[in-house]
């Protein structure tokens, strides 16, 4: 239950003002009390309402609220003040006040609002009627085209109303109100209606005040959309900015590829010409002939005392001549080695060694009885005629 006295007091309504409304306190009490029981159903559906708007990508913003009880009821009494033939009842006080549930969209260009008004449009609720658009004289009114009626506002108020009929959970119809503005219009909406209302909504100076505060936000609106229009243009000019560096970048990477390109051919080449000579070492490998081998090797495939002599003078690049031919006719095979080693001054080692060892021992035969070397047996010494 309110009391009616300290509540006229809260709220600045004389007690001669109320009286001439014609309205008993206790009507005022029953719809505050039925107001408040169906309050958390009527949050319920203003939540729904919100769910639906996010969805739309050109609100930033949206801020909601259902109507406080107190000021529920201080509204019915102004209005009554106002219109005093307005009839008022806990019957029909749902359908009277339009905002019980208000929802207010917020965007950042006024281009936005042709969206967003299609997007509200389709919302299932029933409409109690025409779109109102409220402007400031003097706005342009291209960016309201085709949403609704065109009201001027003396005050400068600038924004688009939607009325809505959604239904409680007793069945009744709630008016929902949507307000679509810019974030501008917003913000002097917002500090007009903290400083001005509702008791100094007359005042002269603060009426003057406020005007020019906005044509300011008007201004900020204009200057918002056409920065807008300007990025769209610097993006523009960029954009063929970045398209010539991006030719000439490519054009650059082209000549980068060309040299890489000529380096790959050179290496398949280098590497052709390697897998080349590895063929030739690996058939040299395999099918030895005569002509490939070393002299030490034809030592051993030809044990002939001439043949002998003649891998020795190859292998050590001069002729064995003197006492070396001796020793190769009548030594044995170390005194063969040692007389070569002799005669040459130095030692024969390594391939050339193990060649002429290999060759003595295959192609001489020593006799048992005067230990002569025999090259080309015969079965007989060539000394002494005994038996090899």
């Amino acid at each position: 239950m309110l009391d009616k006295e300290q509540f006229l007091k809260k709220y600045h309504i004389k007690e001669d003002q109320f009286n001439q409304i014609n309205l008993p306190w206790e009507d005022l009490n029953h719809i505050y009390i039925d107001y408040e029981s169906s309050k958390n159903n009527i949050e319920t559906i203003l939540d729904n309402i919100v769910k639906e708007l996010r969805q739309c990508k050109n609100i930033h913003s949206i801020r909601a609220r259902v109507k406080d009880s107190e000021h529920l009821i201080e509204k019915i009494i102004r209005k009554k003040i106002q219109t005093p033939e307005w009839r008022i009842s806990i019957e029909n006080y749902k359908n009277e006040i339009t905002d019980i549930i208000g929802v207010r969209v917020i965007c950042l260009f006024k281009k936005n609002m042709q969206e967003i008004n299609k997007y509200i449009q389709k919302l299932e609720y029933e409409s109690t009627g025409k779109i109102e658009v409220n402007i400031r004289k003097g706005d342009d009114e291209r960016p309201y085209s085709n949403i609704g009626v065109i009201k001027v506002r003396k005050t400068g108020y600038r924004s688009i109303h939607y009325n809505y009929k959604v239904q409680d959970i007793r069945g009744k119809k709630i008016i929902c109100e949507i307000q679509l503005r810019t974030i501008f219009e917003e913000a002097w909406g917002e500090i007009d209606h903290t400083i001005r209302y509702p008791y100094l909504q007359d005042d002269p100076h603060l009426n003057d005040y406020f005007k020019v505060l906005n044509r300011l936000s008007g201004l900020a609106d204009e200057m918002t959309n056409f920065s807008e229009d300007l990025v769209k243009l610097i993006t523009k000019a960029k954009k063929s900015e970045e398209a010539v560096e991006l030719n000439g970048e490519l054009r650059r990477l082209k000549k980068e590829l060309a040299k890489k390109d000529e380096k790959i051919s050179k290496y398949e080449k280098e590497l052709k010409m390697n897998r080349d000579r590895k063929r030739k070492v690996q058939s040299i490998t395999l099918e030895p002939s005569v002509a490939t081998l070393s002299a030490t090797e034809q030592i051993s495939l030809s044990p002939s005392r001439s043949v002998l002599e003649d891998s020795i003078t190859s292998t050590l690049g001069y002729s064995i001549l003197g006492s070396v031919g001796a020793s190769l006719a009548n030594s044995t095979r170390s005194a063969l080695v040692d007389s070569v080693r002799s005669s040459l001054g130095h030692s024969i080692s390594g391939s050339v060694r193990a060649s002429l060892a290999n060759s003595v021992k295959s192609s001489a035969a020593i006799c048992s009885k005067c230990n002569t070397v025999n090259f080309r047996p015969n079965h007989v010494c060539s000394k002494c005629g005994n038996l090899l």
